[in-house]
């Protein structure tokens, strides 16, 4: 609740249509006929003024009939005494008290009550175009309360770049990078990055939601500061997690928030989190890798038929899973393993944050080396792209990890997967 401070000698209350005349009198949208719609205004919505101890009226603030704070004016010569702020205050808490979100419209170009505004909490949460009676031109809507606010496709590229030193950070350069490179495919994905109250460039912090036709959606989230209030504040604005997403590939650093929306937002059955090994590979490595193909084996890329296959075999599936499945072969390199019959018989896929995935070998074909096979081609196909190499092996399965760190990746931290 934002908080009134009252000074000596002030009061704070309501307009009545007495004061009409002074406000219409100061407005700088007035007309020969505003003065009734001021009158209108403040005989039927709540209104608030500032009075010295004369009962004279020094700064005032309305409520227009969409229900936003407007016409906030301070007499010149009493500025820069907080009196804007105490009308604005005092109308928040009228406005809150109904349980109705605090709204502001402000003229796009008057940074003093935009920055007023903001210096009480306010955020801006969109921007309108304006052509009525009164007034022409754009204006800022801004809100007291959090919110989402959707980063336009044509800025992906600008959020990626800030995040170009975290190319190792499972949901930093590399995730973003994969959702920019989809849409280029696919211009009707549902991949939205999202900010906390528009603001994103000063430090990286969002929300990527992305709908590939699974049970869950996939969230991705992160910032680039070393606080992660804000990226938490981001996450709750969603309200509602359970049974509709799954957090996809986060590292340690943020696992507290995914912690704490598990606290909060999971009542009918606990948050689940999986852990696995962040493994890398360094271009130098990479470099020394030889590709030696057994006989009876050829490796191509995967096709969209082989979904099934892979999808049917991956432990991690799940209604509908099959769609990711087609989702990766469809937009991201992979490589398969085919027998002299065409049959699949290994393969290996990139997952949206960059990093090796759904490795399997039928056990047919095991013991042969197509596991490490498929790693080292796919790790030289990606290194080619100019990316860091990267995969995430469970934790639990040592076989994989032995694997691995055999060829010569490092573990350089620890990802969770939650739902």
């Amino acid at each position: 609740m934002l908080e009134t401070k009252f000074k000596s000698l002030i009061n704070v209350g309501y307009l009545s249509a007495k004061h009409a005349a002074l406000v219409d009198q100061h407005w700088a949208y007035r007309t020969p006929d505003s003065l009734p719609w001021i009158r209108g205004l403040i005989e039927k919505n709540a209104s608030a003024g500032v009075f010295d101890a004369r009962g004279e009226l020094l700064a005032w603030c309305l409520r227009s009939p969409h229900g936003s704070l407007c016409n906030l004016h301070v007499l010149s010569s009493h500025r820069r005494q907080g009196l804007g702020s105490l009308a604005v205050l005092f109308m928040a808490n009228e406005i809150k008290s109904f349980g109705s979100e605090v709204l502001a419209t402000v003229v796009f170009d008057n940074e003093g009550s935009k920055k007023l505004f903001e210096n009480l909490g306010f955020k801006p949460i969109n921007k309108l175009s304006v052509c009525d009676r009164f007034l022409y031109g754009e204006v800022v809507v801004m809100s007291d309360e959090n919110s989402l606010v959707e980063i336009p496709r044509s800025e992906w590229t600008k959020l990626r770049d800030l995040y170009v030193q975290n190319d190792t950070d499972p949901q930093g350069y590399p995730c973003i990078n994969n959702f920019i490179k989809w849409v280029e495919k696919e211009p009707e994905l549902k991949a939205k990055f999202l900010s906390l109250n528009g603001d994103w460039e000063k430090d990286g912090t969002f929300v990527l939601t992305v709908d590939l036709g699974t049970q869950f959606k996939h969230i991705y989230f992160n910032t680039l500061s070393d606080n992660l209030e804000r990226a938490t504040k981001a996450l709750e604005c969603l309200n509602s997690f359970e049974n509709k997403y799954v957090f996809f590939g986060f590292c340690s650093r943020l696992k507290p928030v995914v912690e704490h929306i598990g606290q909060k937002y999971y009542t009918t059955k606990e948050l689940q989190i999986v852990e696995t090994c962040w493994y890398s590979a360094s271009k130098e490595l990479i470099d020394t890798f030889t590709i030696e193909v057994p006989s009876g084996i050829t490796l191509l890329n995967l096709a969209l038929e082989d979904a099934e296959t892979i999808n049917e075999i991956w432990p991690h599936r799940g209604p509908n899973s099959i769609n990711f499945v087609r989702s990766l072969i469809k937009y991201n390199v992979s490589l398969g393993a085919y027998d002299d019959s065409g049959k699949l018989v290994a393969w290996c896929l990139r997952l949206p944050i960059g990093g090796l995935g759904l490795l399997q070998v039928l056990e047919s074909h095991k013991r042969l080396g197509l596991g490490s096979l498929l790693v080292k081609a796919m790790a030289k196909k990606i290194s080619a792209l100019g990316d860091q190499v990267m995969a995430p092996v469970v934790t639990q399965n040592i076989a994989s990890r032995n694997m691995f760190e055999k060829i010569g990746f490092r573990s350089i931290d620890i990802t969770y997967w939650a739902d």
